[in-house]
């Protein structure tokens, strides 16, 4: 088992407890077993002025810090409702995870702070004042997660196309008469090779392995025998 960031990287812990102090300087780290969570709470700022507080909690990823973390919504405050974006356990549908790391050229810690994680509650304050979202919804659950990740990889809005693509991309070696996931049925070479080339040179090997786990985590959680999809060459 790899060792979690914070216990490896005495550096990079120190940075998130930085940015913990400059842009939400009430919330605390804690290790807690093999976790770390910072909790506690959330000011929301607009031009130096207190608009909101909520309470908290940060979950990190042990992979790395520079992700988006799983946030818990402790107060009370906002109903766990889905049409609320919270999950019935509590934590926040900041976006489709892995969609802001692929998409931002900043992924630290102090941005997801200063922007998912503040965008999430100014827009929670924003349908508390007016019964409607600044920005449009995805739809909830697996459906949303499809949506983003096929305008992602550029391909149709369809589980298997998806879930094939990302397969394809997770492939260290490649053969050109392998038939193309983007469904199409033609091979590779006569289809979107070059474009799903350009989509590995582009995202790390680690960044599309976290799309992926997210993917098959959601899956999991849905259907508890679900099996791992392969891409299928032929």
């Amino acid at each position: 088992m790899i060792e979690p960031w914070w216990k490896s990287n005495a550096e990079e812990k120190a940075s998130v407890g930085a940015a913990l102090q400059r842009h939400a300087p009430l919330m605390r780290l804690v290790e807690e077993d093999d976790s770390l969570v910072a909790r506690g709470p959330f000011d929301v700022m607009h031009d130096g002025q207190l608009l909101a507080r909520f309470l908290i909690e940060v979950h990190f990823e042990p992979e790395t810090s520079a992700t988006a973390h799983a946030i818990i919504e402790t107060g009370g405050r906002i109903p766990r409702e889905l049409d609320r974006h919270i999950n019935t356990n509590g934590t926040c549908c900041i976006g489709v995870y892995g969609e802001w790391e692929l998409t931002s050229a900043d992924t630290s810690f102090s941005t997801f702070l200063t922007g998912p994680v503040r965008d999430f509650f100014l827009s929670q304050l924003h349908f508390e004042a007016h019964g409607v979202w600044p920005f449009d919804q995805r739809a909830h659950g697996l459906p949303g997660m499809i949506e983003s990740y096929a305008e992602l990889l550029g391909v149709g809005n369809d589980e298997d196309i998806v879930a094939d693509t990302l397969a394809y991309l997770r492939l260290v070696e490649t053969k050109g008469h392998w038939h193309c996931p983007c469904g199409s049925g033609a091979p590779l070479r006569r289809c979107c090779r070059a474009r799903l080339a350009a989509l590995k040179e582009k995202w790390s090997l680690a960044g599309v392995e976290r799309l992926w786990r997210h993917y098959f985590k959601l899956k999991q959680a849905l259907k508890s025998d679900a099996k791992e999809h392969q891409f299928s060459k032929a």
